[in-house]
This record gives structure tokens, sequence and C-alpha cells, in this order.
């Protein structure tokens, strides 16, 4: 009975890399830092005229040993507006993460992108934060 156990334990297991299903084995979301390294987690833009649109972006690179694919980004305002050079990243590989964000309501804003990856069901969470200015008040 035991051997039959190893034996299916050993299938799931190896069912993984025969459908190249590779995910790191993350226990807490802290640990997907570790493997995704982006050039700053939080970023301040500054100042932004009102009905203006600013660009701001991020790097990314795959610091693990398994393929790292980018499966989602997804922002919490509909004032944003994401997209990535590159979906799949091979380890070592980098990619750039765009965000618009179209300046429309006077005053400081902290917006957050959410990067949903293989690597765990938690998503990688950057911010970035500035001020709107209305030039006619």
């Amino acid at each position: 009975m035991k051997g039959i156990w190893i034996l299916l334990v050993l299938f799931v297991w190896s069912s993984g890399f025969l459908y190249g299903q590779k995910v790191l084995p993350l226990t807490k979301s802290k640990h997907l830092k570790k493997y995704i390294r982006v050039d700053q987690m939080n970023q301040e833009i500054g100042q932004i005229l009102k009905g203006a649109q600013q660009q701001v972006r991020y790097t990314l690179v795959n610091h693990s040993r398994f393929d790292l694919q980018i499966e989602a980004i997804k922002t919490d305002c509909a004032c944003t507006d994401a997209g990535v050079w590159k979906a799949l990243l091979k380890p070592g590989e980098r990619t750039e993460l765009t965000i618009s964000y179209d300046a429309y309501k006077p005053g400081e804003f902290k917006r957050a992108v959410f990067v949903h990856t293989n690597f765990h069901e938690v998503p990688l969470i950057l911010h970035f934060s500035g001020e709107v200015i209305d030039p006619d008040r």
C-alpha cells in the first residue's frame, strides 16, 4: 500500500514537469519579490496638469530558474491602463510594464497595479502617486 502512495505522489509531482507547468512552491506572497525583481515598487511621479496623460514604467526581471508568465495586469482605477512588452520571461529575462494614467481629478492620488503571474495566486503589487493640478484654479 505504501508503494502505491509513493507512485501516486511521484506521478502527480512529475505531471507538472511533463506539461510544462512549473510553479514555484511559494508559501507567502512576500517571497514573490525574491523571484520577480522590479526597479521601483513605488514611484512618485510629481505634478501633472489636469487633463494630461502620464506614463509610468516599471522594469520587471525574472530572477527565478523557471519561466515567468505574466497572466494579467489589473489596476485599481478606470483612469489607468496597463500593458507589458513581453508576457513570458525565461530566467534572467526582463520586460517593461507601462501604465498610462489619465489625470482628470485635481488633488493628490495613489494608484495600485496588480501583476498576476504563474508564480503565486497573490499578485505582485506596484504603486505610483503624484498630484494633479488644475491651472484654472
